[in-house]
């Protein structure tokens, strides 16, 4: 039997559709990694600078 153009239609969008979900699922997924990267970053950089600043007072400390 041969479809009709309409069924054809509804099958062609629900298969973009589907696609169009898994796009959008990737996207958040990439997302979500960049965000815990920067996250991440953001706390190394945070630890940096307070170890750099004990380091400063260390040194302060057997200079004066």
């Amino acid at each position: 039997m041969e479809q009709s153009t309409e069924q054809k239609n509804i099958e062609s969008y629900t298969e973009e559709s589907l696609e169009l979900h898994k796009c959008r699922a990737q996207n958040r997924r990439d997302y979500t990694e960049e965000l815990l990267e920067a996250i991440q970053a953001q706390s190394t950089i945070t630890e940096m600078s307070r170890c750099t600043r004990a380091w400063n007072v260390r040194q302060k400390g057997l200079i004066a």
